[in-house]
């Protein structure tokens, strides 16, 4: 767990937040301070410093609309004590890599269609093992 931030006091706000259905204010600069921090040791992945800021943002987006789906139940405090800041540190780094491939705009295996006919192999053949 890092210094900067406090296990039981992330857990509490998290579980306060998900009670009131909007985050606290206290919640919002520990998401940003985990951003600041997450993408300080990833500075050299970047172009420009405006990639990384693009690529930070769209991290906090990630992070902002997703942060309700850590489930206190699932990870209770006393048994996983860093679960919480393991959840909102992995939700921000999926968070820079989408916004990095946006920027460089690298496909998703998903996005690639291959289209391999077996009618096509061996000159019309078909396939031929041998």
């Amino acid at each position: 767990m890092p210094y900067y931030i406090q296990s039981d006091r992330l857990y509490y706000e998290l579980v306060i937040s998900k009670a009131k259905g909007k985050r606290t204010a206290k919640l919002e600069e520990m998401m940003i301070l985990i951003a600041t921090n997450t993408i300080r040791k990833k500075q050299g992945n970047y172009r420009t410093t405006d990639d990384r800021d693009d690529c930070m943002q769209e991290g906090l987006l990630h992070l902002f609309l997703n942060w309700k789906n850590f489930d206190e139940r699932k990870f209770p405090y006393n048994i996983f004590p860093g679960a919480s800041f393991s959840y909102l540190t992995e939700i921000y780094k999926r968070g820079l890599g989408a916004g990095y491939n946006s920027i460089t705009e690298k496909r998703s295996y998903n996005d690639a269609r291959i289209n391999i006919s077996i009618d096509a192999m061996n000159e019309g053949n078909g396939a031929h093992f041998i």
